[in-house]
């Protein structure tokens, strides 16, 4: 019988467990289910969760950070900080249910590498103009349609790269993002300005009859790569200075400097709002959002 169970108590078994309870995009478990198998599961995999120490935990994340990456070259700080993250909620998980007395994650991030976040990089706004010229001006037009698409909607890189035409209505003149793909896991409505419509109506020609608004050129049924964006920004010269996501940031900023409501630029970011007042206030801000987007 002791046999039968030998992995009852694997790190393994535990991850897989807690890895069918969340409600991840596909790209986010690709993303952590991948890093799992690289770089936990050969070292942790077949441990006896409940008998891995604190220390051993510290010194693989440790390792884990100093790998190179791939492409790069350089240390993979954040994957081993996100791994941090995902294997002590695997034990947090194992902890409400009873099956250990503490988590031997908690407290390791005082002792691991930050790495600098530098997924909001943007130019300031006297900047800008200069930017949108660049990017108008992009050798190819689809990817310089996102570009500007991602401008003027400040939604995430991945929301309008796996975007789909069944979200856009054009009579409505409205995007609407189902919760599935959405990181907060609630449906998004971007109110889409007369400048937007057009792009989408030009975009339809380089689509031809692909699902996807922005299709791979190599399979008409998968979107493009999730590297189009940047490396279009790279090419203009932008490395370093603005990313597909620091729209975001200047969006948010300049709004807020144009004087429109906070709550009306954050529900545009999708942005949930925190504590009690998350829980009562679901407005989403439509009618004051459609000006506030044909503004900016």
């Amino acid at each position: 019988q002791a046999l039968l169970n030998s992995d009852q108590f694997s790190f393994q078994k535990l991850a897989i467990e807690y890895c069918n309870t969340k409600t991840w995009t596909d790209a986010t478990r690709v993303r952590n289910e991948g890093a799992l198998n690289n770089h936990v599961y050969p070292i942790m995999g077949k441990r006896d969760y409940r008998k891995i120490t604190k220390q051993e935990w510290l010194y693989l994340i440790q390792q884990i950070q100093k790998k190179p990456h791939p492409k790069t070259g350089k240390p993979i700080i954040e994957m081993g900080s996100r791994l941090k993250g995902v294997c002590k909620e695997i034990y947090d998980l194992a902890e409400v249910t009873g099956r250990i007395d503490y988590n031997p994650l908690a407290g390791i991030e005082k002792f691991i590498e930050k790495h600098p976040k530098q997924n909001m990089l943007h130019v300031k706004a006297d900047e800008l103009p200069k930017l949108l010229v660049a990017i108008r001006s992009y050798s190819s037009r689809e990817t310089s349609i996102g570009l500007q698409l991602l401008s003027m909607l400040a939604c995430r890189p991945n929301e309008l790269r796996e975007a789909v035409w069944s979200e856009i209505s054009f009579e409505k003149a409205t995007w609407i993002i189902p919760a599935k793909r959405m990181k907060k896991r609630i449906e998004h409505h971007i109110p889409l300005p007369t400048q937007a419509l057009k792009l989408l109506d030009e975009l339809k020609q380089y689509s031809g009859q692909s699902p996807y608004l922005f299709r791979s050129r190599s399979n008409s049924n998968k979107p493009i790569s999730d590297n189009t964006f940047n490396k279009a920004l790279k090419t203009l010269g932008y490395q370093g200075k603005q990313t597909p996501h620091g729209f975001r940031h200047i969006f948010s900023t300049q709004l807020r400097e144009l004087g429109f409501a906070r709550d009306h630029v954050e529900a545009s970011l999708a942005h949930k709002v925190g504590g009690v007042e998350g829980i009562y206030n679901k407005a989403i801000y439509l009618k004051p959002r459609i000006n506030m987007m044909q503004t900016w």
